[in-house]
């Protein structure tokens, strides 16, 4: 039995079969992604497709801890969603972040003009429940 690797959560411009025009006249007016390799961890990844650049060159080599400080994307990293903006698209971004999570390094801070989603990840909600967390001073989630 041959089994097809394209599903209904792929774009129709790369060959899946849920509609998409929107961005697939996107992708036919400019260009196309066709191979991108991650990280190993989310935070590295995101930044990298988010502003092109090399996670060590934008200080996001890493998934931050609770309690380690301001992390994520700095302010004046220029994002793709900056250059939609700049190039008149609206934008939006729906789902987890995890590039920052103080004013000044959120979505609407960094180029999307609308965000609904969580700040970093959803297992957050238990780290109060692991043993020792208390006795390391990291402010609960």
């Amino acid at each position: 039995m041959l089994v097809d690797n394209i599903g209904w959560g792929d774009l129709g411009c790369y060959g899946g079969m849920a509609p998409t025009p929107r961005l697939d006249q996107l992708a036919g007016e400019g260009m196309r992604f066709q191979n991108y390799n991650v990280e190993a961890q989310c935070t590295p990844t995101r930044s990298a497709i988010m502003t092109g650049r090399l996670p060590k060159r934008s200080g996001t080599t890493f998934v931050p801890l609770p309690g380690q400080g301001d992390y994520g994307l700095s302010p004046w990293e220029y994002t793709l969603a900056e250059l939609f903006s700049d190039a008149g698209y609206a934008t939006a971004l729906f789902g987890k972040w995890h590039l920052g999570d103080v004013e000044g390094r959120l979505p609407t801070d960094q180029g999307f003009d609308e965000w609904y989603g969580i700040k970093n990840t959803s297992d957050e909600a238990g780290y109060t429940s692991y043993p020792m967390f208390h006795e390391t001073g990291y402010p609960a989630p």
